[in-house]
């Protein structure tokens, strides 16, 4: 990754989208939308994408956004 953020943005970024995503799933769980995963076990497959590829998805997109771009860049990377 190009650009050398400070941790907490790394962090902060990272429990927000964890938070989020979790808020996300124990309302729309009522709903069935989906069915990848049991919602009330602990499963190592339920552990990897929380705990995997969540962080480090939202560590590529912070580190990739054009902070110093125009408006118009930032809104369409969103």
């Amino acid at each position: 990754m190009k650009k050398n953020l400070p941790p907490i943005e790394y962090y902060a970024s990272i429990f927000w989208g964890l938070f989020t995503s979790e808020l996300a799933d124990r309302f729309t769980d009522k709903y069935n939308m989906y069915g990848f995963f049991e919602p009330y076990f602990v499963e190592a497959k339920t552990l990897l994408v929380i705990l995997g590829i969540y962080p480090a998805v939202t560590m590529l997109i912070i580190n990739w956004y054009p902070f110093n771009r125009p408006l118009i860049n930032r809104v369409m990377y969103i």
